[in-house]
């Protein structure tokens, strides 16, 4: 630890990772979608505060686009509802989704998202 790098430093202590990881409730994530031989997937834990993380993989050589409906994970189209999503990385709102949510990956590329109903 007394030689980490600034991106591994920001990483471990990032305020929206330890707050998924730390979450008070404990629950496990489950697999939302699951591709290319379990090689992209899409996975989501319920978090306290009636919240989400969203996490999208992609563990290929090639660029994916990976998405799934939003009843995946109990948000049904009829609930008129949709998810409001902040990029765990940065920060930064990432709009809101309905229906469905999809993200294109680059190779060996994942993104993460705290998204709450709306």
């Amino acid at each position: 630890m007394r030689n980490i790098d600034d991106v591994t430093l920001k990483l471990v202590t990032n305020k929206h990772l330890l707050r998924i990881n730390q979450d008070i409730e404990g629950r496990p994530p489950f697999i939302v979608s699951e591709r290319d031989g379990n090689r992209s997937n899409i996975y989501c834990r319920v978090l306290s505060d009636n919240e989400f993380a969203i996490m999208f993989t992609n563990l290929t050589d090639d660029k994916k686009r990976l998405w799934f409906a939003l009843e995946n994970i109990g948000l049904p189209i009829a609930a008129r509802k949709g998810l409001s999503l902040v990029n765990a990385f940065t920060g930064e709102s990432a709009g809101i989704v309905r229906e469905r949510m999809s993200q294109e990956l680059d190779p060996h590329d994942c993104a993460v998202y705290i998204a709450k109903i709306v």
